[in-house]
């Protein structure tokens, strides 16, 4: 009992001793505005830190750039904040004769509310895009994490009003404890939001920056409110700041050349995707929509309207070199005839990796076959491939063109007219998943082999069962029964594909029976999906050597696209036209033809025309845009007037289209990001060309090139101003983030 008196006394002490109103106390607005300030610095901070290709005398010019965007977007995120606050905590008062404890759940479970719903769309979105199967997932998924993030909200609103009503040592403790949970939510968020499917999920992304930055901003709001007792010039310095930021931020708003001018100095951070370019595009677009909500048509045509003012785009027709049929010089003609002579009796042999990228298939060590084959055949140093996913790749390679709907006979239906038996041998989920997406990919015959369990969902991803071996086991059997007439085999493996779900177990033993050495733990499994593959090529290369058919057999080891491995925290491919996703192995052994490397630029688009005296006699009067390759033998300094062209998806839209030009001696690759509409020239002859952009010490070839690559059919011109192409419509280039294959 005295005890308790003396707290008592005690605490009505220290209540005449504290003033009615605390003169240190920040106001919700200087509160808020202070906050996202100190969330800004952590956001140009991470940027700063995580950006590559800066010279160090550029870094401390970037921060502030960094800084003065983020500085808008915190001060606009940290007003929005106080406004939501401001609203729900008027609610929650107008329960007339309420404790404080309803009001304070009323309250929280407004944030919860209102979290929740933020959070529906782009959760439904981002699992739609992985997968158009009917499943649990995909109708409740939406739902459950909706639930989860409102109910966790709940929980963090009512721990700060807890924390926010205790006194001395306590509030400190439980106020330190809650503005930690909170840092440690927001940086979960923004780690998963810089390392996992990075520019993959755009939605996806765009919610975890935004939960990963109110998460810091509440923890520092908390943080600010513990220290404001007795510290007055806290409350001075936080109003200075609000100002300060004010002001910047409604000049930026109110001011075109303050934003334009940003923009622009600022435009060189498109080229790696970090932070700083994911802002400036939202608020890019967001300056679009407000100038005319009505007239706003998508990302990809503002930002192309932008383009054509920045380079005074006179024109983007599709250019008339692309609709006439590529010629071939008689005497050159008359060559390629000499050297292909007793085509008429060949079989082709396809041999096509899926994922697998230039350096890993030519590696002696993770694919000894691979390089032992290439040693003995045409082997090409510069090939490319049309996009960085397979459904995007495969029709222009079948065709010959980039416009393959209006191509003309592909490479399977001059097999059969050439008389040629035909079969595809490939895992069961990427049969069925080429059946939907590339439906012109149609042999005679689909050897599947299962690489699932009966009743599981796959979708492009998802099989865990190695197919390396039993893949080539199908093809060997049916050369046997089909040896005596001449045939199409096509050989598609899938597990490097597959890499990051094979089986462990599967991967472990693979890893020492073919002495893969383990490194990094996520490309040590791409390499042994990858060792397990070369080993099966090595098998059918032995298998037609021992049914005799070596000796009449085309056979040509293809990859449809690479891998990115880690690089700016991408593990996957689609969405980038890097080295790592476009620079792919090709190789080609013909019967009694000499081996040769060739270092030529070459792509997907010329093994059709490379093939087609192989498959059926007669010419080829298709609209093609690919090159005979064995004119780079007969004639090794043969130009080609068409340049290679490719493109990349982000889900149902095109991301980046890009133009290689191998007519010269030293080759550039432009990319034109979509999302950005800033121009990127890259050195093909560097040894990272991805790491240094040079167009502003090549100007004129990146406006040559650029002008090319605005006339060609990958340019999504006036006909598809949502981002998708004329040569994606019906069955061309096109590739989706929920089914790149």
């Amino acid at each position: 009992m005295r005890a308790v008196l003396e707290a008592t006394a005690t605490r009505a002490i220290a209540a005449r001793a504290v003033p009615s109103r605390d003169t240190g106390r920040l106001g919700r607005l200087d509160l808020f505005v202070a906050s996202g300030l100190a969330v800004a610095v952590v956001d140009a901070g991470l940027d700063v830190a995580l950006r590559r290709g800066l010279a160090p005398a550029q870094l401390g010019r970037h921060a502030l750039l960094c800084l003065a965007l983020d500085v808008v977007v915190g001060t606009l995120l940290a007003a929005a904040a106080a406004a939501v606050v401001t609203l729900c905590e008027g609610l929650a008062r107008l329960l007339p004769g309420r404790s404080a404890r309803a009001r304070d759940w009323l309250g929280s479970a407004l944030y919860g509310l209102l979290g929740g719903a933020l959070c529906f769309w782009p959760v439904r979105w981002t699992i739609g895009a992985s997968t158009k199967r009917d499943t649990a997932l995909v109708s409740w998924g939406p739902f459950a994490a909706s639930l989860c993030v409102g109910l966790t909200l709940v929980a963090a609103s009512l721990a700060l009003r807890h924390a926010g009503r205790t006194t001395g040592a306590v509030r400190w403790r439980r106020g330190f404890v809650v503005a930690l949970l909170l840092g440690v939510a927001g940086g979960a968020c923004t780690y998963v939001d810089l390392t996992f499917f990075v520019a993959l999920y755009a939605r996806l992304h765009e919610l975890l920056h935004a939960f990963g930055a109110l998460a810091l901003l509440g923890a520092v709001a908390l943080l600010l409110r513990l220290l404001q007792h007795g510290r007055p010039r806290l409350r001075v310095g936080a109003s200075i700041a609000t100002a300060l930021a004010g002001a910047w931020s409604f000049v930026f708003v109110i001011a075109a050349d303050a934003r334009a001018w940003l923009g622009e100095e600022l435009a060189y951070a498109w080229r790696q995707p970090v932070r700083v370019d994911r802002l400036l595009g939202r608020v890019q677009l967001a300056e679009a929509f407000l100038a005319d909500p009505t007239g706003w048509r998508s990302a990809a045509a503002t930002q192309l309207d932008r383009l054509r003012r920045r380079y005074d785009v006179a024109s983007t027709a599709l250019a008339g070199k692309w609709l006439q049929p590529a010629g071939v010089p008689a005497p050159l003609r008359d060559e390629l005839a000499r050297a292909r002579a007793g085509a008429a009796n060949y079989n082709v042999v396809v041999y096509y990796v899926d994922t697998l990228r230039y350096d890993v298939g030519t590696d002696p060590v993770t694919m000894p076959n691979a390089v032992r084959f290439a040693a003995r055949s045409l082997s090409f140093g510069r090939a490319y491939a049309t996009a960085s996913d397979t459904v995007s790749t495969l029709p222009s390679l079948l065709a010959g063109s980039y416009l393959p709907e209006e191509a003309g006979e592909d490479l399977l239906a001059r097999a059969r007219r050439g008389g040629m038996s035909s079969a595809v041998a490939t895992a069961q989920s990427c049969a069925e998943f080429l059946a939907k997406h590339v439906p012109s990919f149609r042999f005679d015959q689909t050897l599947s082999v299962p690489d699932y369990e009966p009743g599981k969902k796959v979708w492009g991803y998802g099989a865990d069962r190695a197919t390396a071996g039993p893949v080539v086991d199908a093809a060997l059997g049916w050369l046997e029964h089909n040896a005596q007439r001449r045939f199409l085999l096509w050989v598609l493996q899938y597990d490097v594909h597959s890499w990051h779900e094979l089986d462990q177990a599967y991967l472990e033993a693979s890893a020492q029976r073919l002495g893969v050495p383990g490194h990094a733990p996520l490309e040590w499994r791409y390499r042994v999906a990858a060792a397990a593959v070369d080993q099966g090529f090595g098998r059918l290369l032995a298998g037609l050597d021992r049914l005799g058919l070596a000796d009449r057999t085309v056979v040509v080891l293809v990859s449809d696209h690479g891998e990115a491995l880690g690089r700016d925290g991408f593990w996957m491919h689609s969405t980038f036209l890097w080295e790592s996703l476009l620079h792919v192995p090709l190789s080609i052994r013909i019967p009694r033809l000499a081996p040769r490397r060739i270092d030529a630029v070459v792509g997907h688009v010329d093994l059709l025309p490379t093939l087609a005296p192989y498959l059926a006699p007669g010419p080829d009067g298709g609209r093609r845009h690919g090159l005979d390759l064995l004119a780079h033998v007969v004639a090794p300094r043969s130009r080609w007037p068409l340049p290679l062209l490719a493109l990349a998806s982000r889900g149902p839209d095109l991301a980046r289209v890009g133009l290689i030009d191998r007519d010269r001696d030293q080759p550039f690759k432009l990319v034109l990001p979509l999302e950005s509409a800033v121009p990127e020239l890259y050195d093909l002859q560097a040894d990272q060309p991805d790491d240094a952009e040079v167009g502003e010490r090549n100007p004129g070839s990146m406006l040559q090139l650029l002008d090319e690559l605005l006339r060609s059919p990958v340019f999504p011109r006036a006909a598809a101003d949502q981002g998708v192409p004329r040569a994606a419509t019906e069955g061309g280039p096109r590739g989706t983030a929920r089914d790149h294959g």
